[in-house]
């Protein structure tokens, strides 16, 4: 797919592709803001900042890096209603993004395009295009799509429980527990093994559940297991989504 960088009216940062996101910078007309500095997965590092020296109403991109998967570079040499940003192309496979609004500020990471539901963070139940795997609440661990299923998972903020491995058809293996990243309140995923229908891995702050990792896997996905330990033989087989009967015409 590929991901579009370019700056959009004179406050927004726009990113469309593999990282779908916007970047609101409501001081950036002004001339007060700073550039804003994003990294991605394979290496490559931009500063975005509004206005050129010679074009105060246009969007300057500089590449401070190139990754493996950076693309293309088009600098705007105007302030035309349709031409006043530089853009940047990042090849398909870029896996995640970050960006600090200043030198001093924390970074954060933005959303990753997530094709495999309704691309909202909702489930539809007319098209199961795929499967969710999140931390839903305190204690539970929710799965959603093809595979639509909740695992327990009592004390699961305290260190001595082990989280919760679910192996999928294709062979990957996840690990759901709290805490893997210094954050108890917070579901980590970790991704022990990768299978074909691997999808995406966003963590907490990625996306809009706020305390917890989601994982999405593709279209086909046959069944799942879950268990406490990732060496015994109690697995535990998890429920496929079964839709009602199609309604009969009268």
């Amino acid at each position: 797919m590929g991901t579009k960088i370019r700056g959009f009216s004179d406050h927004l940062i726009y990113l469309k592709g593999d990282i779908e996101d916007e970047i609101d910078i409501p001081e950036a007309g002004s001339g007060k803001s700073q550039g804003v500095l994003l990294e991605f997965s394979d290496g490559t590092k931009l500063e975005v900042s509004y206005g050129k020296p010679d074009l105060p109403q246009s969007w300057q991109i500089k590449v401070l890096n190139k990754g493996d998967l950076f693309g293309e570079f088009d600098g705007c040499e105007t302030e035309e209603e349709d031409n006043y940003s530089d853009i940047v192309w990042l090849k398909d496979g870029v896996e995640w993004g970050k960006y600090k609004l200043n030198a001093e500020s924390d970074w954060k990471y933005l959303k990753v395009h997530t094709p495999y539901l309704d691309g909202t963070g909702a489930v539809d139940h007319k098209e199961k295009r795929g499967t969710r795997i999140y931390g839903s609440s305190a204690d539970f661990v929710e799965i959603d799509g093809e595979i639509e299923d909740e695992i327990s998972c009592w004390d699961s903020e305290k260190e001595f429980h082990p989280g919760i491995f679910i192996v999928f058809s294709d062979g990957t293996i996840l690990r759901f527990k709290k805490g893997l990243r210094g954050q108890s309140k917070v579901w980590d995923a970790e991704i022990l093994k990768k299978g074909p229908l691997f999808g995406v891995h966003l963590i907490a702050d990625q996306t809009n559940h706020g305390n917890s990792d989601v994982v999405w896997m593709k279209e086909g996905i046959k069944w799942a297991s879950s268990s406490y330990s990732l060496g015994d033989n109690h697995y535990e087989r998890l429920r496929r989504y079964m839709p009602y009967p199609a309604e009969e015409d009268n």
